[in-house]
């Protein structure tokens, strides 16, 4: 699953006029565009069998309703990747709160623009493979847990290609057995859904994070080191007890556990090994005490042990 072998169409939306100096290096890049500049236009281009899986919005100087453009854009229904461009200013909370899967400030160095390609090329490859048969997980929306290995090979196979790290997350929610039986299994479901929701919010757009387990959920973050796989992992688990999960007029406090293995890109690591790694240290974080984060040890001492 290689995203630079695949397609994608890119829709800017931009007001009349405005300039928009990241168009010519998306056509550099390979991907056709196409440049509206009003809503009904933008809404359109989603009619036909060739809909653009990519759509950057130029937010400053868009003249359109920011808003109800996304909105009629989720509600298309299709696997699309939402850009906010922002020239100067600052629009990127607003960006968020209207539901962008990523901001990208021009002008951008070519390096930056090269990274951001790749990566949204990547998300799309991923939205693209879900489509075709390998489904999310209906209770949690994540990814299904045979497309979550996968795409954990994928990006274990690309941090040797580029020398870069790679993270991999074990989140388990604590105690969840005793939710289910004390207030039943519907409860249960109700509390794996708020909890895939917070993952969700606490992860990068470009994080890759799927239903791995009953009760586990796995989470890839490329391009991502011990230390701020660390930091994630913690501000998952703070996102837990930000405030109590409010499901059916009850308030519970729930908390998780988070097991953390890193590959640094230096040699070729299979799935299996660093999952399992990953869930070794999560052993240990609920062995400990739960509510707690752990990295395991390094994969090269890890190689010494059964596959």
């Amino acid at each position: 699953m290689d995203a630079a072998s695949e397609n994608f169409s890119a829709l800017i939306v931009a007001a009349a006029g405005a300039s928009v100096p990241l168009e010519e290096a998306l056509r550099e890049d390979g991907l056709e565009t196409r440049r509206v500049t009003s809503m009904d236009e933008a809404v359109t281009a989603f009619g036909g069998r060739d809909n653009p899986a990519l759509v950057l919005v130029d937010w400053n100087s868009c003249e359109l309703d920011r808003e109800k453009l996304l909105a009629q854009l989720r509600a298309a229904e299709r696997p699309l990747l939402l850009v906010a461009l922002l020239n100067g200013g600052d629009g990127v909370q607003e960006a968020q709160r209207l539901g962008v899967d990523d901001v990208l400030r021009l002008p951008a160095a070519d390096a930056e623009m090269a990274l951001r390609f790749s990566l949204w090329r990547r998300v799309l490859a991923l939205q693209q493979a879900a489509c075709a048969g390998a489904s999310h997980d209906a209770l949690t929306g994540l990814y299904s847990h045979g497309l979550i290995q996968e795409a954990t090979q994928h990006e274990l196979d690309r941090s040797v290609r580029e020398g870069m790290p790679v993270s991999v997350l074990l989140t388990d929610i604590d105690y969840l057995r005793q939710i289910n039986e004390t207030y039943g299994h519907q409860m249960g479901d109700k509390v794996l859904a708020e909890a895939a929701r917070r993952l969700r919010v606490a992860l990068r757009s470009y994080d890759l994070s799927g239903r791995y387990g009953g009760e586990e959920f796995l989470t890839v973050l490329p391009r991502c080191g011990r230390a701020n796989a660390i930091e994630v992992g913690e501000r998952i688990r703070r996102a837990m007890l930000a405030e109590p999960f409010e499901i059916d007029r009850l308030r519970l406090d729930v908390t998780v556990s988070v097991g953390i293995a890193t590959s640094l890109g230096d040699e070729q690591v299979s799935a299996r090994k660093i999952i399992r790694a990953a869930d070794h240290a999560l052993y240990k974080a609920k062995r400990e005490g739960r509510n707690r984060v752990e990295m395991a040890v390094s994969l090269k001492t890890w190689a010494g042990r059964s596959n």
